[in-house]
């Protein structure tokens, strides 16, 4: 199930509950490779959703897909690769060292530059009814608008903390719908 790919630790109290009931751990930069293709006919209709949101979070280091999976009332989850994982651990015991031998040693360890590959993912899901609306839709505001609430959405239910650069995109959004919506 899609919608408990961060519960690791409530996963991990289940199993040790439930001894009979077997657990595998995966990685999260797995986890969207493991949800169902769509179609060629559908992925052409998401054509605009993800050229859209290509655009849009490539800035913050995240590409798109789009995939199928339940539950189906979660639009989009969001995937770290396990090097972004490491950089933002590494990030935080750096910044918690600044100015000692460790810090500078942890700086040297941080990578700055990431490849397509080692980008976040940002998995839509063709079975949610929102994003179903929103692959009919062809107001390019709209969409964008919706992007980056849902992008934002996903981060916090990866449980990532979010960067000041991803409050002002949920911001960003958030407005944007809002005047749509009283004109």
């Amino acid at each position: 199930n899609g919608g408990y790919v961060y519960d690791y630790e409530l996963l991990n109290l289940y199993r040790i509950k439930n001894k009979n009931v077997a657990t595998e751990f995966i990685s999260p930069s797995d986890i969207s490779q493991s949800f169902a293709n769509v179609s060629d006919e559908d992925l052409s209709k998401a054509d605009l959703l993800l050229t859209l949101a290509g655009k849009i979070l490539k800035p913050y280091l995240c590409r798109v897909l789009i995939k199928k999976f339940d539950p189906s009332n979660v639009p989009a989850i969001y995937t770290v690769s396990d090097s972004q994982w490491f950089n933002l651990s590494i990030g935080d015991i750096k910044n918690l060292t600044e100015g000692t031998n460790l810090g500078s040693i942890l700086g040297n360890l941080f990578q700055t530059e990431e490849s397509y590959e080692d980008y976040a993912i940002l998995t839509f899901n063709f079975e949610s009814e929102l994003i179903k609306k929103l692959l009919e839709s062809t107001d390019e505001l709209l969409i964008q608008s919706a992007v980056e609430i849902i992008y934002a959405q996903a981060v916090l239910m990866s449980r990532k903390p979010m960067t000041p650069e991803e409050m002002k995109l949920l911001s960003k959004g958030m407005l944007a719908l809002l005047k749509k919506s009283l004109t």
